[in-house]
């Protein structure tokens, strides 16, 4: 919640004179998601314990990348989605920026 708040006084006090609504919406989802199903141990943890999350993810920001896939998981869920309704290159460059 705290990176939710900040980030959306990031954008009310800075960023909205320069990003484009799509770019709001990215940031807010992904401040939303961050560490979303976290489990309470870092990158390293993971890298050098070999666990099944650093295996999935090829050693590469295996936390970030759960989190992300965590949130979208959730999005995806019927009822979540509200990204359906976006044309795919809006869809794409959405996914890019979180």
């Amino acid at each position: 919640v705290m990176v939710l708040h900040t980030t959306y006084m990031f954008i009310t006090q800075v960023a909205a004179e320069f990003c484009t609504d799509l770019e709001v919406l990215s940031l807010l989802v992904a401040a939303l998601c961050h560490d979303c199903d976290h489990n309470g141990m870092n990158n390293a943890f993971h890298i050098n314990s070999r666990s099944d999350l650093a295996l999935l993810y090829n050693d590469q920001s295996v936390l970030e990348n759960h989190h992300c896939f965590s949130g979208f998981d959730v999005l995806f869920e019927k009822g979540n989605n509200f990204l359906d309704k976006l044309p795919n290159g809006d869809y794409k460059r959405f996914r890019s920026l979180v």
